[in-house]
């Protein structure tokens, strides 16, 4: 009978002899040989304990968030699915903004002209005490009067206009970033709505001043409420990031540079009508009625955007972008030191952290001309550059009018007809010659034929861990046909669009009689290709380094900020100062500026290096897995391809060597 006298001894070890002379403790004290196997590794932990317990932690964390985005990813192409039975006024597509961006742009550029005699008259009513229904009204206030030629009366209209561009560029600089990113957590018409906004607000504020100088508080300068608003709001290049964004969601890579093309040319066509336009309102009735006609455009445009196009994210994108969001903004925010803090001060422009270079081994790809060893990627940073020096042309419009004017003797007729020759050729190009071009170069573009790995130099295209599911996966089986998608014409014709600007630059900075002038600047009309393939191939680009669920909203806000600060601040204060101090001895100057920067762009441009494989996984427009569907003419019911199943933990171990092998494989 054991001491308890309750329960029998359990089983244990036999103990020595001498055991019988040590007093005997009771049995719940005792330690048992697994208790004290378990207390010995307490103390003295296994080396190889700790290391087995945090590899399976950390596999345990991985298949969780693998399965979590796995049912995001599934949740997606159901609502993807869902969308195609729709009624075709209820699907999201690009022709939605094509159709009504010409009518924005009517409605912008019908008021330039009309504007400035508008300002004129406001500031000569204020300061001269003319009354609004004064019957010398037309006599004092039309142009070429005294009152339109008083100094003091120009100095108060180049202060406002000045004020009014310079409030709306700087705020639309500092917010556009931040509302391209918002676009991707709330939606693209949910920016496009709050922009709206201030569009009507400034048709109503501008017609209340004219309407009622004397009861709108501030007179005149309640006009700058307008572009305040419209800072805040995210501004034109804001509108034109969600649009961009808009049409990325939409479209199919392989025509996504094709729809930008498009879009820009429906842009131009509205920017030559606009002003034409504009100018018969004003010639057959009065200059304020420009503004009614352009107020009843927006009207209409808003209506569309609030109530008729549909979105192009599914609520479990915009869920997935709002949860990646979160969790940087948390990260960010546990950040210490100096560089936190001004990260923080500046977080506005946290977007353009997406030119930073990057891995691009997160999506199995390896940059063309990098060593073996090199994972980073700076294709995506290179291209920033050269799009952002690029971008200083804009700032010479106003310049270029001006040589016009001065170094040919032009009058207001001959610029306008100049001004819409140009812009005639450059929507041709844009909305027909070029979009066909870009269709005849993909369509010749080769594919590369299907080949297992060899060698640690060549791609997998697809997440190790994912590789034999998606193969075997029967999404991947049905496959749909589609146009492939070739980046690398992308490149190819952005750089010949800057060969294009270099050869009209060169020829307008050689101070050219009026002939070449016109034929210089119709010739730049051939470089407007550099931005919608810039565009669409900084879109492939990110897409490769960050994965299916890119933020396209994060992308083409940072984009415009770019392209804000080189058109709207520096470009503009650049040929200005340029032109003014040469304007006495070589008028033609800034156009070798602009040459200095065209040829900086393409040099630059030079130096991207495409990843390999890059282009080659056709997708489908709003298909969140990407490269899940099979390239046209490969399907497996289509051929007598015996299935590639790739071995997944030979493929791991061949990673952790580092060095050359095969990747065993099994046909099924």
């Amino acid at each position: 009978m054991s001491p308890s006298g309750s329960r029998p001894p359990p089983s244990r070890p036999s103990m020595s002899r001498s055991a019988s002379r040590v007093p005997r403790m009771p049995e719940h004290d005792m330690l048992t040989s697994e208790g004290a196997e378990l207390l010995h590794e307490f103390v003295h932990p296994h080396p190889g304990a700790t290391h087995d317990l945090e590899e399976t932690l950390v596999d345990v964390a991985g298949e969780d968030v693998e399965d979590e985005d796995e049912v995001e990813r599934n949740a997606i192409e159901a609502e993807h699915a869902a969308r195609t039975t729709l009624p075709w006024w209820r699907r999201p597509a690009a022709w939605w903004f094509l159709s009504i961006i010409p009518f924005s742009m009517v409605a912008f550029t019908m008021t330039m002209a009309p504007k400035l005699e508008i300002f004129t008259e406001l500031v000569c009513r204020a300061q001269h005490g003319i009354p609004r229904d004064s019957e010398s009204e037309i006599d004092t206030l039309s142009p070429g009067t005294d009152c339109a030629k008083d100094p003091r009366v120009q100095a108060t209209v180049a202060v406002l206009m000045t004020t009014m561009t310079t409030i709306s560029g700087v705020l639309g600089c500092l917010t556009t970033a931040w509302w391209g990113s918002l676009s991707d957590r709330r939606g693209r018409l949910f920016v496009k709505r709050a922009n709206s906004i201030s569009l009507i607000y400034q048709d109503i504020i501008f017609i209340a001043v004219f309407a009622f100088p004397s009861r709108v508080p501030g007179g005149f300068w309640a006009l700058l409420t307008g572009p305040v608003l419209d800072g805040f709001l995210g501004g034109r290049m804001a509108s034109s990031a969600a649009i961009h964004a808009y049409l990325a969601d939409v479209s199919n890579p392989a025509a996504r540079s094709r729809v930008f093309s498009e879009f820009m040319g429906l842009l131009f066509i509205g920017m030559a009508v606009g002003p034409t336009l504009g100018a018969l309102i004003s010639r057959y009735s009065a200059p304020i009625y420009a503004f009614y006609a352009a107020a009843g455009l927006h009207i209409f445009y808003v209506l569309m955007v609030w109530l008729v196009i549909p979105e192009s994210l599914t609520p479990t994108q915009m869920r997935v972008f709002a949860r990646r969001h979160a969790a940087d903004s948390a990260a960010a925010k546990e950040r210490r030191g100096f560089l936190a803090w001004l990260g923080r001060i500046f977080g506005f422009l946290t977007p353009l952290a997406v030119f930073l270079p990057g891995e691009n081994d997160r999506t199995m790809v390896r940059t063309k001309g990098q060593g073996k060893g090199s994972r980073m990627d700076y294709s995506l940073t290179i291209l920033a550059a050269a799009f952002a020096l690029e971008t200083m042309l804009m700032g010479s419009y106003v310049v270029t009018q001006q040589f016009a004017l001065g170094n040919y003797g032009w009058g207001a007729e001959k610029l306008g007809y100049w001004i819409s020759a140009v812009g005639v050729a450059r929507a041709l190009f844009l909305a027909l010659i070029l979009p066909a071009v870009l269709t005849i170069l993909n369509r010749r573009a080769k594919k590369q034929p299907i080949a297992l790995q060899t060698t640690d130099s060549e791609p997998l295209l697809a997440t190790p861990s994912r590789s034999a599911e998606r193969v075997r996966s029967p999404s991947a089986a049905k496959g749909k046909k589609h146009e492939k998608h070739a980046p690398a014409v992308e490149l190819l014709v952005a750089r010949l669009s800057l060969l294009a600007a270099i050869i009209s630059g060169a020829i307008l900075m050689l101070n050219p009689p009026a002939w070449a002038f016109v034929f210089g600047t119709i010739l730049s009309s051939f470089a407007a290709g550099f931005h919608p393939t810039m565009q669409s191939l900084a879109m492939e680009l990110y897409r490769a380094r960050v994965g299916p669920t890119a933020e396209a909203g994060k992308l083409f806000g940072a984009l415009s900020v770019l392209q804000s600060v080189g058109s709207a601040i520096i470009g503009p204060a650049l040929y200005g100062f340029i032109y003014i101090r040469t304007v006495g001895t070589y008028p033609a100057a800034f156009f070798a500026a602009t040459f200095a920067f065209v040829v900086g762009s393409l040099l630059i441009l030079a130096f991207v290096r495409l990843p390999e494989g890059l282009g080659d996984e056709p997708r489908e427009p709003l298909d969140a897995e990407d490269g899940e569907t099979e390239e046209e003419g490969h399907e497996r019911e289509d051929t007598l391809v015996p299935e590639i199943v790739i071995d997944d933990e030979a493929q791991r171990a061949l990673a952790a060597r580092g060095r050359k092998g095969s990747v065993s494989a099994t046909a099924t």
